[in-house]
């Protein structure tokens, strides 16, 4: 061995230590590892001070980009605020908070399908076919989901349960932090889905889920509804109470709050505060007298006020009838009142006094020029009861004029120009029955219309198929009956003739009526339907109250 390779470990004896054990030698030595250690460790605190540096960049750049894409998304700035998502979405496609924001901004700038494609991916309802999704999906995207699928436009069931499996998804997501008021709102939306489900039990539960969540009374009105449903009386009321009180307050920070004054009697409406509740919106149309809302509110006020009075039994009639005009006459169209009103007029058969307060007030709503088709309708009903016909006749037809496209009534005014010996006009009664059919065809009674007039124009077996269809609908089966006795004599069918005379003669009916024949009077389904209110409803549940037979 020369002196230069003796010399060499003394130069650099690290080195040389490293290199034989990392070298190619048949044996290596412990004792050399150890005493290049010092090497190996200031190689690999450089390198990690590296990886860390870079790692720390690549992190503050991201967070950078991530504050400066939310703050230009909350100014309104879409295209700063989509350039720095779809960059932070293309260093990292695993990124669900970018790819969530780059959602938003798509959304606001009009994109909708582009929206909608990148939340199906952060929150599929199929897992399966999104193998990197996580179990639960991205929870915001979840409730983005389900509140789009819900503002549809006449949203189909499989539409509602879409967006009820986004909506459970989105509340049944792990606790994360800012995501409290995400809960909240799922929870809000559930409870409504459920509540315009009549599913009480699981609408109480999510309201109360909500309200609990989101420190806020919005909901205690629908909740103290959905709780009066459900029968659990005391604890309606106490939402009530809150509600009519949160309300208030709303109302005295801004009298010119619509929602908040409607809310405020649907409260008291639920307490039974009923002279407090008409107060309080006959204030509101002092100050916004062409307000629709509030007009409807009162009306359904007076009408909630007129049915305590039925359910106590209360004999008070001139009560009443001074509900049925006041309420009337803010909201003509009211269909809870309309019923009331009707059933009235179909009383004055019997020549009673509230058929008589009951025809002097639709006669004055139209003397103060509210001529509507419903009103005209009524009195076509009524004035059929009493067997003035001609008068039927000539408010069918004004109903007919102020809404030609309206079933029930081309129905009635068929059914009135069909009548007589002979008919008055059978052509054109046949061709409004069957428009009214066409229109509404599972209405059976519209078909009963049709079918008697197939019968007078000796159409029989058309007849047998409308009548026989229509029979369980009707009230008063005998002139059906009467009418397929004589379609089956006609055919051939003399047993069969001969039964259906038999239930003619003996009167058969499902149902009490007004008059001696079946008449056209206004039965549920067959009146003029008021578009609903979603902001006057005394319960979560009512549906439009039609005049019942």
């Amino acid at each position: 061995m020369g002196k230069q390779d003796r010399d060499e470990p003394e130069r650099d004896p690290l080195r040389r230590r490293i290199a034989r054990w990392l070298g190619e030698e048949r044996e290596r030595r412990w004792r050399d590892l150890f005493l290049g250690l010092p090497f190996l460790l200031c190689v690999a605190a450089v390198v990690a001070a590296f990886v860390g540096s870079s790692l720390r960049s690549d992190r503050e750049f991201r967070n950078r980009y991530r504050r400066e894409a939310t703050r230009a998304l909350d100014a309104g700035n879409l295209a700063t605020a989509r350039l720095c998502f779809e960059r932070l979405v293309r260093e990292d496609a695993g990124d669900r908070e970018a790819a969530y924001g780059l959602a938003l901004v798509l959304a606001r700038g009009g994109d909708a399908y582009g929206s909608i494609e990148l939340l199906d991916r952060l929150a599929p309802l199929n897992d399966a076919a999104v193998p990197d999704a996580s179990p639960a999906g991205f929870a915001p995207a979840h409730l983005a989901l389900g509140r789009e699928l819900l503002a549809t436009t006449r949203p189909t069931a499989a539409t509602i349960g879409a967006a009820e499996r986004h909506l459970r998804l989105a509340v049944d997501a792990p606790p994360a932090p800012g995501w409290e008021a995400g809960t909240a709102e799922a929870h809000a939306l559930l409870g409504r889905l459920y509540a315009a489900a009549a599913r009480w039990e699981l609408a109480r539960a999510h309201l109360s889920a909500a309200v609990g969540r989101s420190g806020s009374d919005d909901l205690t009105l629908m909740l103290a509804q959905v709780c009066a449903s459900l029968g659990r009386a005391e604890e309606a009321a106490g939402w009530a109470k809150r509600a009519a009180l949160h309300w208030e307050r709303a109302v005295d920070a801004d009298p010119r709050n619509v929602r908040a004054r409607v809310a405020n009697a649907e409260a008291l409406l639920l307490l039974e505060e009923f002279a407090a509740a008409t107060g309080a919106i006959d204030r509101a149309l002092i100050t916004l007298p062409a307000d629709p809302a509030l007009s409807r509110a009162f009306g359904q006020a007076c009408a909630a006020w007129i049915g305590a009075l039925e359910r106590r039994g209360s004999r008070d009639a001139g009560l009443a009838v001074d509900l049925l005009h006041r309420g009337l006459s803010r909201d003509p169209e009211n269909p809870a009142l309309l019923e009331r009103l009707a059933a009235l007029a179909r009383s004055a058969a019997a020549a009673s006094p509230d058929g008589a307060r009951a025809r002097a007030l639709l006669n004055d709503l139209l003397a103060d020029g509210r001529a509507t088709a419903t009103l005209h309708l009524i009195l076509g009903a009524d004035a059929y009861a009493r067997g003035l016909r001609d008068s039927a006749l000539y408010h069918y037809e004004r109903a007919y004029a102020l809404a030609p496209h309206n079933t029930a009534v081309a129905n009635n005014l068929a059914f009135v120009l069909a009548l007589g010996d002979p008919p008055r006009d059978e052509a054109r009664a046949l061709t409004l029955a069957e428009s009214a059919v066409a229109r509404d065809p599972g209405n059976l009674r519209f078909r009963d219309t049709r079918g008697q007039l197939y019968a007078h124009l000796g159409r029989w077996r058309e007849a047998v198929s409308d009548l026989e269809a229509a029979l369980p609908a009707i009230g008063d089966k005998r002139r059906a009956h009467a009418a397929l006795a004589e379609c089956y004599h006609q055919l051939g069918l003399t047993d069969l003739a001969s039964a259906h005379r038999r239930h003619a003669g003996a009167g058969t009916q499902d149902a009490p009526t007004t008059a001696t024949t079946a008449s056209p009077l206004p039965t549920s389904g067959d009146v003029p339907r008021a578009e609903p209110s979603r902001t006057t409803s005394s319960r979560p549940d009512e549906r439009e109250q039609n005049l019942s037979e």
